[in-house]
């Protein structure tokens, strides 16, 4: 049975992930929509503001003590992060720019333009999600089952400790291979800008 502070030190480790999931996000809408930020310098800001808060409260309630150690690998998930976050901005933007071409320039594919822009946001936001998450989740998919794919996919897996810090750990090519799979979904069937970025 645990005792009163290991009661609490649970109680808290649960409650905070709600508050680090919301506040960040109402942050990064205020700078945007507040302080008319661009949206993505705008999640840029917020994401490595928030990283060392995390890695602060990594080290307070860690999920396994041995996790805190430092594995000799910080350097390269922070080059690999930084690298991740700006391949994966140049990846999406020429990806778009590619599908709005390619529709601009085939007319069928203007025929997939159905997105129902005229339902509210809200339940605009309840479909997007998904729908961009089921272009990741395509993506990884194939990243564990393709060998080739996998050479690159299995660099974010070898970390050997779970750390905020490696959330970003992943290879050039893979960042490229789940914007190549994820963003047409949504590109092609009309998914407004601002769904998108909320998505």
């Amino acid at each position: 049975r645990m005792n009163a502070n290991a009661r609490l030190h649970d109680a808290l480790s649960r409650s905070l992930y709600p508050v680090l999931l919301a506040l960040p996000l109402a942050v990064w809408a205020w700078l945007w929509n507040g302080l008319g930020w661009d949206p993505g310098t705008a999640l840029l800001a917020v994401y490595w503001i928030n990283l060392p808060l995390l890695a602060l409260l990594e080290q307070v309630f860690p999920f396994e003590r041995a996790w805190t150690k430092n594995d000799g690998q910080i350097t390269n998930d922070l080059v690999l992060s930084v690298t991740s976050v700006a391949v994966n901005s140049l990846a999406t933007v020429a990806c778009l720019w590619a599908i709005g071409w390619a529709i601009g320039a085939f007319a069928p594919l203007v025929s997939l333009n159905i997105w129902p822009t005229d339902w509210p946001f809200i339940v605009q936001l309840l479909v997007g999600i998904p729908l961009w998450d089921l272009g990741n989740h395509l993506a990884h998919r194939l990243a564990h089952k393709v060998p080739f794919l996998w050479r690159f996919h299995a660099v974010h897996h070898s970390a050997s400790r779970l750390s905020v810090v490696n959330t970003g750990r992943f290879h050039p090519l893979d960042v490229v291979k789940s914007v190549v799979i994820g963003a047409p979904i949504p590109g092609l069937l009309g998914v407004p800008a601002e769904v998108s970025l909320w998505s």
